[in-house]
């Protein structure tokens, strides 16, 4: 670089001096992490857009989604030794298989809704669960989820 352009840029010769005399230059000053932050806000010019919401889901389809669920993760061949993608692929494969009429699903709608179920579905395992630890006496199987849906009706 010449003479002339150093001339003409004196906030160049500036920085350049300070760069060369300064042994740490390599590090950011103190100065440049007080004033971290501060200055003009930038706005982006478009705002991000809201997803759009999807079809709601009926109790049919929830169904069918707790058994294909069910199959793709008691799979004796597979158990589990798979991806989350592929096991949220099969299961998905599976939904839409059994709900062959209507439009399908896709992984995300379907993973999805499961990460809303399984929170529902855990709390009716509780109260089936200590129902079963604990059973009235002379009752069998039916007797227990019939308390259980119950007590969760309740």
């Amino acid at each position: 670089m010449n003479n002339s352009n150093r001339n003409r840029n004196p906030r160049f010769n500036l920085k350049m001096m300070m760069k060369k005399s300064s042994p740490n230059h390599h590090r950011k000053s103190s100065r440049a992490k007080k004033n971290k932050g501060k200055g003009k806000k930038v706005e982006l010019e478009t705002a991000p857009k809201p997803r759009a919401k999807g079809r709601p889901w009926m109790k049919v389809e929830e169904e069918a989604l707790a058994m294909a669920y069910v199959k793709a993760s008691t799979c004796p061949i597979v158990g589990n030794n798979q991806s989350g993608s592929s096991f949220w692929k099969k299961t998905t494969d599976r939904f839409n298989g059994i709900m062959e009429h209507g439009p399908a699903r896709d992984v995300e709608s379907v993973s999805g809704k499961w990460r809303k179920m399984i929170k529902v579905v855990n709390a009716f395992n509780e109260i089936y669960n200590q129902i079963y630890l604990s059973p009235p006496s002379g009752s069998n199987d039916a007797d227990i989820l019939n308390l259980a849906i119950a007590k969760w009706d309740s």
